[in-house]
């Protein structure tokens, strides 16, 4: 039941945060994404490695997304007055599926070519969404398939990355008399 909850939850801010992001509401894109993950750590047992991996997977998507938008991949709503740095709500959105990689993602664990293959299909479909719903545009002079496979690119590498640290998280907050299952 808890997978199903981490799945709702991480699909009902996932669309929150767009479609705030979206009509330039970026404080309610990030306050939804706030609570939601305060919600998240209040219905688990590990707080301490979920939060390292929340943290881990925001400054992984500051540094993807803004390197991303540097090169003129996409552009956000609300970059909040930095040249091609990631808006907040975009590092939220990281830092929300930080917390489904030990939850509703854990399956993909030790599946590192399956989980790439998922980040190279599922992360442009999620962009492009995005980009429907108006939270970003891709650049009017070229397809928006050249960014989308740029996207599901870096996210072959990213997915696993992300899993990785989960596991590190996790195992390194173990204490001696914990075991790993």
């Amino acid at each position: 039941m808890q997978l199903v909850i981490n799945f709702v939850l991480f699909q009902v801010a996932w669309f929150v945060c767009v479609m705030s992001a979206a009509r330039q509401l970026e404080w309610f894109a990030v306050l939804s994404i706030a609570l939601t993950i305060a919600v998240h750590l209040a219905l688990i047992k590990d707080r301490k490695a979920e939060l390292q991996l929340i943290l881990t997977a925001g400054l992984i998507g500051l540094l993807m997304d803004s390197l991303l938008i540097s090169l003129g991949v996409f552009t956000p709503m609300n970059s909040w007055g930095l040249a091609n740095i990631a808006p907040l709500w975009l590092i939220a959105l990281w830092m929300l599926f930080g917390i489904t990689l030990n939850h509703s993602l854990r399956w993909l664990q030790q599946r590192y070519l399956v989980a790439g293959a998922m980040g190279f299909v599922f992360a442009p479909v999620a962009y492009w969404a995005g980009q429907r719903l108006g939270a970003l545009t891709f650049p009017p002079d070229q397809s928006p398939v050249f960014s989308l496979l740029t996207i599901g690119i870096c996210w072959i590498l990213v997915t696993p990355l992300l899993l990785l640290c989960s596991q590190f998280f996790s195992t390194r907050n173990l204490r001696p008399n914990q075991s790993s299952c």
